[in-house]
């Protein structure tokens, strides 16, 4: 959350959950705000986890910050405080990034995970023929001219049989030719520029009940595109595609110029009232 104006009358908390991404010569942070009253964020740098952290940034207004200016191939360690009217808090647990150019990685079930953790903008993480667990792909940043491209190696021979593959606030990310039939529905949270395309989606709905085999939503969520996918054997209730807006907050803004094209939907039903729709956009809350 942003910062509040509300008067403090002691030290907040130190900031929690701090993550770092990568990319070509700089480091994307954001971190979790602590109760209270908060004015401003500073943010610390060191070579080594247990050096000396000196002040990088200051009068941060919002729980994220990209450093710049940094050194390919050099890893940094961060950590974060919270200030308000009356003192800056303790300083965060830290957390290291290692800035690098994008490149091709061949990768394995067994290696697939690592592979996600230390993804920078222009990675091609290309997987082998195998079957694979799904897992958060949390706060990574393509861009335009280089984005994050995870792709079967060949079409349909990464199968995800557990886990969940879910991107969350990340940007310029691509999942191309994977088949998924696990038993947890995909999902872009608070994503924007990111892609579904080429891939085969038939979930085990065993011992499940009103799943949504792909969900687009979140604050923030825009411009992504789910495009030439199949969905396919969807007996229970539930969607294949929602799309919605942030989790729990009536009237809040749905998801905005998200692409749904060229898809191939067939054997979903018995039709039910206000249920299993190939694409739904939006509920009574949204």
């Amino acid at each position: 959350s942003e910062v509040s104006a509300m008067p403090a009358f002691a030290a907040t908390a130190a900031p929690t959950g701090l993550i770092s991404a990568g990319g070509d010569k700089e480091a994307r942070l954001a971190w979790t705000a602590p109760s209270g009253v908060v004015n401003s964020y500073k943010l610390y740098r060191s070579l080594s986890s247990s050096g000396t952290y000196s002040q990088v940034a200051s009068n941060i207004l919002t729980p994220s910050f990209t450093d710049t200016g940094l050194t390919n191939g050099t890893t940094y360690y961060y950590k974060v405080s919270a200030v308000n009217d009356v003192a800056e808090s303790a300083l965060s647990s830290s957390r290291s990034v290692t800035p690098r150019l994008g490149m091709v990685v061949n990768v394995t079930p067994s290696t697939y995970s690592s592979a996600i953790t230390n993804a920078v903008g222009g990675d091609e993480i290309v997987l082998a023929d195998g079957e694979y667990a799904g897992s958060k792909i949390q706060i990574k940043y393509g861009t335009f001219s280089k984005p994050i491209i995870v792709r079967s190696a060949n079409p349909l021979g990464a199968v995800f049989t557990s886990g969940q593959i879910e991107l969350d606030r990340t940007e310029y990310i691509t999942v191309k030719g994977v088949k998924n039939v696990s038993n947890y529905g995909m999902k872009f949270t608070g994503a924007s520029y990111c892609r579904l395309t080429e891939s085969s989606i038939e979930l085990n709905e065993t011992a499940l009940e009103g799943i949504d085999w792909m969900t687009i939503y979140g604050a923030n969520s825009h411009n992504n595109r789910i495009d030439h996918n199949e969905f396919k054997n969807k007996l229970d209730q539930g969607n294949f595609i929602t799309i919605g807006g942030p989790s729990g907050i009536d009237n809040a803004q749905i998801s905005q110029y998200d692409r749904i094209d060229h898809n191939y939907f067939y054997n979903i039903g018995p039709r039910a009232v206000n249920e299993k729709e190939a694409v739904r956009i939006g509920d009574s809350k949204v």
